[in-house]
Parts: C-alpha cells; structure tokens; sequence
C-alpha cells in the first residue's frame, strides 16, 4: 500500500509490485539562499581595481543614506489679513523632528474678490508677499510679517509694482527649498496698509515632499 508524505501527495515508499507512478525518491528541495550582495559582486569583478572598488563603494553607501520621500502633503488654508495694516502670516505646514519638508508649490489667490484677477492681479509699491522657513511660531500674529523676512526663500513681486496676487511659486527636486524638523514654513504678507488688503479673505495652497532622514538617530 502506497503511503504518502503528510500534506502532499508524494508517496514516501511503493508497494511490492513497485508502483510509484514513475517519480522516482521523494525528496525536499533545500530553503533558497539569498545571493550576494551588490557590493560582493562588484568585489567579484577582476575588471573593478580596488580604488575604483572603493569610489563606487562610497559612494553607493551615501546614495543609500539619502532621505527617503515618504509622502506629498497637498493643503489649502483660508485666512483674512489685518484690518489695520493687511499683513498677513500664514503657517503652512511645521516639520516633525527627523523629516524633510520639500516646498514643490505654493499658490495664493483671493478668491471672493471681483477685482483682484489672474487678469488684474494686486500690484503696489507698498506691499510685498514672500514665503518662509522659520522656527513655528505661537498663533498667526500678523505683527510677525516682517520680522519673518529673515527666513525668506522666495518673494514676490521679483520687479517692482509686479503682481502680488494672485502669486505662484514652483520649484523642483534640484532648487526646492527645504524645511528640516522643527522649523514651519510660512506664508507672509506685508500689506503697507494699502485699502485693498484689508480684511481681505485669501486662500493659500501648498504641496510639499516629505522626506525621512535615514542620519537622525
């Protein structure tokens, strides 16, 4: 009588008359073994000389120790500005402890106005808007909108009496600007107490990169 391996249907022995269904000896296949490494097989390699190894080796650890983008953050917030001066500070996003913060965009628009278009944008000598990367303040103080110029990383207008809002600034992986843990990234307004920016309704919005830092223990 055939016995066979529990679980399965291999036989573990035949019968006298030698019937086994032509398998042959059942048998296990050993665990698989992971292979080498790339830097083993690059160590293999008789046309690598051990300086040329050593470059490549650095320089595959440091590209290994890179921050790693764990995820995009895509927010809008909504905020009036001071009825007295038209300053404005905005806090966008504040970095945890260990991350990256990646500015990719921000966009500001007043939304409820008639008058301030894409096609007639707010333009003054006397105001200013411009983002920045500061440590997280208490509240939203619009007192804050200069004295967070010292933080600034991009500004608008770049001409003068060129638009302020709508605005838009776009960077990329190569030139975005860069929150590290526990700083907040801002967006400020200098109204100069032009009419226009009173109490005036804005909306904000950002997308951001956030990246893990594999170097903060």
């Amino acid at each position: 009588m055939v016995q066979f391996i529990p679980g399965t249907a291999l036989p573990t022995n035949v019968d006298e008359a030698g019937s086994g269904e032509g398998r042959g000896e059942p048998s296990f296949l050993p665990s698989r073994i992971p292979g080498p490494s790339l830097f083993e097989k690059l160590g293999d390699r008789d046309d690598i000389t051990p300086s040329e190894l050593a470059v490549i080796t650095a320089a595959l650890r440091v590209y290994d120790q890179r921050p790693k983008k764990e995820r995009t953050v895509d927010n809008t917030v909504g905020a009036r500005t001071d009825a007295t001066t038209g300053n404005l500070v905005v806090e966008l996003f504040s970095c945890p402890q260990g991350w990256e913060a990646h500015i990719a965009n921000v966009t500001v628009d007043a939304p409820g106005s008639a008058t301030i278009t894409p096609t007639a944008p707010f333009a003054s000598g006397s105001a200013w808007s411009f983002i920045s990367v500061a440590p997280p303040t208490t509240g939203e103080p619009a007192s804050l909108a200069d004295a967070l110029r010292v933080g600034m990383v991009t500004f608008a207008p770049v001409a003068a009496g060129g638009p302020i809002i709508p605005g838009q600034w776009t960077f990329n992986d190569s030139n975005a600007r860069v929150a590290y843990g526990g700083e907040s990234i801002f967006y400020c307004l200098h109204g100069g107490s032009v009419a226009a920016l009173l109490n005036l309704t804005l909306q904000v919005g950002f997308r951001l990169n956030l990246y893990a830092r594999s170097d903060v223990g």
